[in-house]
């Protein structure tokens, strides 16, 4: 079966993988307050948000489960395509707790194949008809 791969989505990611959809998250060398500056600088006036990738669902519900416990903000979302073409799930975060919960998942012993800072990906008019 033949596969067609994806054009790469730049410009929208502000981690490398925006341009490596689908495979890991190779290290662009950027703090998590780096990328999340360089979004702000990249679109402003919009909301930035913080999306921590991994590779299995089991571990993303893992740290959403101790970051419950911990106090910290998650919410589980669809991994967005600006960030990754292959289907997943991913933690949404306030890019302010992201640092927080990356050493909570180092902590934890929970693998985090990378996090990356996007503009706001919620459309408040999905599904509104009227």
């Amino acid at each position: 079966m033949g596969e067609t791969a994806e054009e790469p989505r730049t410009g929208q990611a502000t981690s490398c993988c925006g341009a490596h959809p689908g495979g890991p998250l190779p290290d662009d060398g950027l703090t998590i307050e780096e990328r999340v500056r360089r979004a702000r600088v990249e679109n402003p006036g919009v909301r930035i948000d913080c999306y921590l990738l991994f590779g299995s669902h089991v571990d993303a519900f893992a740290l959403h489960e101790a970051a419950r416990a911990a106090g910290l903000a998650t919410r589980i979302s669809t991994t967005p395509r600006a960030a990754r073409s292959s289907c997943g799930v991913a933690l949404l975060a306030p890019c302010d707790q992201a640092q927080a919960l990356n050493d909570l998942a180092a902590r934890q012993g929970i693998e985090l194949e990378g996090t990356v800072a996007l503009p706001c990906q919620i459309d408040p008019r999905r599904d509104t008809y009227c």
